[in-house]
């Protein structure tokens, strides 16, 4: 069975914890930046590596640190995570928090080296069941904004919906593994 590596991307507090812990079926936050699973895409089970991965620990000025040279730059991930090395990721799910407009922050960034990489990716807004007056960020502004027109989706998660995370997994896992097939 082929493992399938996606990165879960944000600013630190977005929730990336919170929707690993949700997808694992835990009673609390899981303790690796790692966590792997069995998940059934398509009729066919797949090993599914979840990398939490806080927007500090990415270089995307190797580049030269222009903007205009930056977004020529494909994503640079750290080498190793958790004291092991780092695998090759197959995909990339996006992730801010509509509660704090500061998570949003370098997010375009993100998304132009993952695409710069070859690497599909979901854009997900975190924390939708906070009432309207807590938020700082209309998520459907951000979704069709142009800015993040390249992900592939995008998905508003809440606790009142656990559903929207497994779709939102499902939807990033069948895009990896057909590009990984080419």
């Amino acid at each position: 069975m082929d493992t399938v590596n996606i990165a879960v991307i944000g600013a630190s507090g977005v929730g990336k914890s919170t929707y690993i812990q949700r997808i694992l079926g835990l009673s609390r936050l899981p303790l690796s930046d790692a966590s792997t699973l069995s998940y059934v895409v398509d009729n066919v089970t797949h090993s599914v590596t979840l990398i939490e991965m806080d927007l500090e620990n990415l270089d995307f000025a190797s580049g030269g640190g222009s903007s205009s040279s930056s977004q020529q730059v494909p994503i640079q991930w750290p080498r190793q995570i958790n004291g092991h090395f780092m695998p090759q990721v197959d995909g990339a799910m996006i992730m801010y928090d509509v509660t704090n407009a500061d998570s949003i922050r370098d997010l375009d960034k993100t998304l132009n080296a993952l695409t710069n990489s070859g690497l599909p990716a979901v854009l997900v807004a975190c924390k939708c069941d906070r009432p309207q007056n807590c938020r700082e960020i209309n998520a459907e502004g951000i979704a069709n904004h142009d800015r993040f027109r390249a992900c592939i989706d995008n998905f508003t998660l809440s606790s009142n919906k656990p559903e929207h995370a497994r779709v939102c997994l499902t939807t990033i896992l069948r895009a990896a593994i057909k590009m990984r097939r080419g």
